[in-house]
Formats: C-alpha cells, sequence, structure tokens
C-alpha cells in the first residue's frame, strides 16, 4: 500500500502545461488584428493622393458625426465606400444628413482630380444644408 501512495504523490508533482493564458493571448491577438485590418480596409480600397498645403492643419480625430467623400484622380465620387453619381449626390447627401445627422463634411480629392469635380460635390453639400465642409490635405511635400 505505502507504495501506491508514493506513485500518486509523484503523478501530482509532474509538471503540466497550463494552455488556458496563452489561448487567451492567442484568440485576443487574432481578434485585435482582424479588427485593425476591417477598419484599414474602408479606406484602403481607394488610393487617393491628397494635395500638399502648407497651412495645413493637423486633426486628432474625426468624429463619428463626420461624413467622408472621396474624389478619385479619376473623379469618380464614393461616400462610405459606393460610388455615387455626381447627379444623384445631392439627394443621397439629404438622405444620409436625415438618417444620421452630419456636423462636418470632409472632403477627401485626390490631386489630379478636377476641380470642376470638387466645385460640384460643395455645390451637393450646400443643396443637402451641409456647411461646414473641409477639404483634406497634407502636410508633406514629398509623399
Amino acid at each position: 500500500m505505502p507504495q501506491n501512495n508514493n506513485k500518486d504523490w509523484f503523478e501530482e508533482l509532474q509538471p503540466s502545461l497550463n494552455l488556458t493564458p496563452l489561448l487567451d493571448v492567442v484568440f485576443n491577438l487574432i481578434f485585435f488584428f482582424i479588427l485593425a485590418t476591417t477598419i484599414k480596409e474602408s479606406q484602403a480600397f481607394l488610393n487617393v493622393t491628397l494635395p500638399y498645403s502648407e497651412q495645413a492643419q493637423v486633426v486628432e480625430q474625426t468624429p463619428p458625426s463626420t461624413l467622408v467623400i472621396v474624389v478619385s484622380n479619376t473623379n469618380e465620387i464614393f461616400i462610405q465606400d459606393k460610388l455615387v453619381d455626381i447627379k444623384s449626390l445631392p439627394e443621397k447627401l439629404t438622405k444620409i444628413n436625415q438618417s444620421r445627422k452630419i456636423d462636418n463634411v470632409i472632403i477627401r480629392g485626390d490631386a489630379k482630380a478636377y476641380h470642376q469635380t470638387i466645385i460640384r460635390v460643395l455645390d451637393a453639400c450646400a443643396t443637402a444644408h451641409l456647411y461646414k465642409v473641409s477639404v483634406e490635405v497634407r502636410q508633406e511635400k514629398n509623399r
């Protein structure tokens, strides 16, 4: 009988590896990278080269009540990653403003986009009663 007790005591002292904390860390990392790539992906579908400005001001964080309108170098207009026709832009902006109150509009126009396209986007914002409009630029000259 004493030999059996020694064997049980010896088995209790065997080192074991608890994988629970390791799995928690791995799942947290996977979750983080999925969220990070999803957020970055929403703006990465369109390569926009912003124009340069010496008087650019840095905005720390864009509030959720801000709408971003992207104008590509081929003068295509995107709202929330969806292509929008310039003729339907005023009514689209009005609908978005009615469904969620928009405080600010940021126009992210490519440096090679036509000035006329940017002006038409500004006109559409005014038609939709969106008057706090800014144009996104970059500070660094060579990027």
